[in-house]
């Protein structure tokens, strides 16, 4: 007589049929819901035949997935290293538009890459984006390395969000021990040059 049984309790996601049979050739059906984790998980099924008893493990995958921590690496534009680490249940390839300025070094063993930029000699910030995939599991993710330019943007405001400034004529700025001096031509006003927030009014002589 066979016996087909699971050999430990709490796995409710794998059914077996038929659980008995006679002697001969026979057929077990096993059937397993689906894995709705992103964790591989595992049974083992016993099957005893007389006095002989067979162990086989069932193992289920878990839903695919691939992330990077952190998602978005930003370098300052003197150059320098940063490192990614992939967490992933599946093989994968990357792609990615080679350029001069980035080179990535991957380590095996810890899952790392090391990315390394060479100084931004231009005003303007660069980006290259990374895309880590697998095709036939359905399963794709993108992180960026960022790098500043020589010249980088503390804050951003229009003339309108001064309601103390009406322009009259062309404005001209000066700078002096972190802050701003704006001329409309009829009057001065004061900024913060690190986020431009209005400080005061400047009289001028009559």
């Amino acid at each position: 007589e066979l016996i087909a049984d699971k050999t430990a309790d709490g796995e409710p996601w794998i059914s077996i049929s038929p659980k008995s049979g006679k002697a001969g050739e026979a057929v077990i059906n096993i059937v397993a819901t689906e894995n709705e984790l992103e964790a591989t998980r595992a049974a083992q099924v016993k099957v005893t035949v007389g006095v002989s008893v067979l162990n086989f493990d069932i193992v289920q995958e878990g839903i695919p997935y691939l992330t990077t921590e952190p998602e978005t690496v930003s370098l300052p534009a003197a150059g320098g290293s940063a490192t990614v680490k992939v967490d992933a249940n599946v093989e994968y390839i990357v792609k990615t538009t080679p350029v001069e300025w980035l080179t990535a070094d991957f380590n095996e063993e810890t899952g790392e890459y090391t990315l390394t930029a060479v100084a931004n000699t231009a005003y303007a910030p660069r980006s290259v984006t990374f895309t880590l995939s697998n095709e036939l599991k359905g399963v794709s993710y993108t992180f960026v390395v960022e790098q500043e330019g020589k010249a980088k943007v503390l804050w951003e405001k229009n003339l309108a969000d001064y309601s103390q400034i009406t322009a009259g004529g062309p404005l001209r700025l000066a700078y002096k021990e972190g802050k701003l001096a704006l001329s409309t031509g009829a009057a001065v006003h004061v900024l913060n040059a690190a986020d431009g927030a209005y400080l005061m009014p400047v009289e001028l002589p009559e």
